[in-house]
């Protein structure tokens, strides 16, 4: 659900911790993807999403993760790679339990990949994504 809330944010990163993601714009006329994964420290984890058809527009991910305030603070980061595998667009907050990334215009068909690194994960963090593409 937080996934999801980040997601429908209007402000990608760099973003800041006072207003977060931005005010809410849930997303419409499109496809949606989420999902969970666990992430230790180094691993990169790649997602492949396949998006096809014509007038594509705009790419949204988000990422989000539940930490105690009794445990270490986990740095998770987040690209958006387009089908020839450059990365299109990218959060790499520091101090944050979210990542926001955007690919504004037109979103080419293929096999993107949500990529969800773990910079500096103590143990296994679960992480939470979401993926919207706007037609």
């Amino acid at each position: 659900m937080y996934a999801q809330l980040i997601l429908s944010g209007q402000q990608p990163y760099p973003f800041n911790n006072t207003s977060g993601a931005g005010p809410l714009r849930l997303p419409t006329n499109g496809w949606a993807w989420w999902g969970v994964v666990t992430v230790r420290n180094g691993d990169t984890i790649e997602i492949p999403i396949g998006i096809s058809g014509r007038g594509a527009n705009t790419l949204d991910g988000a990422l989000w993760w539940p930490e105690t305030a009794a445990q270490a603070h986990n740095d998770v980061d987040l690209s958006l790679l387009d089908p020839s595998g450059t990365v299109r667009a990218s959060s790499l907050s520091i101090p944050s339990v979210f990542e926001r990334a955007r690919v504004a215009g037109a979103v080419a068909s293929g096999t993107w990949k949500v990529r969800i690194r773990g910079y500096s994960v103590t143990g296994s963090q679960t992480v939470y994504w979401a993926l919207h593409v706007q037609l």
